[in-house]
């Protein structure tokens, strides 16, 4: 256990504080790495319960946070690859210049804009076919159905009980019961890696929604 000379009383009663630190731990979650955790040190007034974090806290988390994004985003760019997009038609598709994906492989201009980019775009992956066919509202309305209904479908474990999931399965049709949105009552849309995004980027189906007019 630590210990420090200098003797500390606190700040909030003036009580002495004994000089035995305590690790304790921040949870942190990354879009693309999972949780991480950053454990520091502190001391706790036996007087009052006030806690006193150790020097250069604030420092220490900074860049542990920095490190971290930076480690996610390369991440992310691994991830965005699984995918089945070149470089080439992500900055094209995008609309952003020649080569980015390669200067932020490189961590080269990797800014904190660039960081919450790629998050998107590795999570939700189907914006890039939104973002290539010019933002088109058929194209965007078509992929967000889709992502919606297969993430329905693969988190049904997580609804509570039958009656919010026939709620939300009620909720659902209701969306895909609205009036001249394509041109026919029907559209099948074949499911790729592009369209299931990252958790069910290895499956393969057909899906076919029904739009009937109301």
């Amino acid at each position: 256990m630590d210990t420090q000379v200098i003797e500390m009383k606190c700040p909030s009663c003036g009580a002495p504080i004994k000089n035995d630190y305590k690790k304790e731990k921040i949870e942190y979650n990354f879009t693309n790495l999972g949780k991480r955790e950053f454990e520091f040190s502190l001391l706790e007034c036996q007087n009052c319960g006030e806690e006193i974090r150790e020097d250069n806290f604030n420092e220490n988390l900074a860049k542990f946070l920095k490190e971290l994004d930076i480690e996610n985003s390369l991440k992310g760019i691994e991830e965005i690859k699984t995918y089945g997009y070149s470089y080439t038609y992500l900055e094209r598709a995008l609309r952003i210049p020649y080569r980015t994906f390669s200067r932020w492989k490189s961590k080269k201009d990797l800014s904190a804009v660039a960081m919450s980019y790629i998050n998107i775009i590795s999570n939700f992956p189907w914006l890039v076919d939104v973002s290539d066919y010019n933002f088109d509202p058929k194209v965007k309305l078509k992929n967000l159905l889709i992502a919606g209904f297969l993430e329905f479908e693969k988190n049904q474990s997580l609804i509570s009980d039958d009656i919010e999931y026939e709620v939300l399965l009620s909720k659902l049709e209701s969306i895909l019961k609205f009036k001249n949105t394509f041109a026919s009552n029907e559209f099948e849309a074949t499911i790729s890696i592009n369209d299931l995004g990252r958790e069910t980027k290895n499956i393969e189906s057909t899906v076919t929604l029904g739009l009937q007019t109301v």
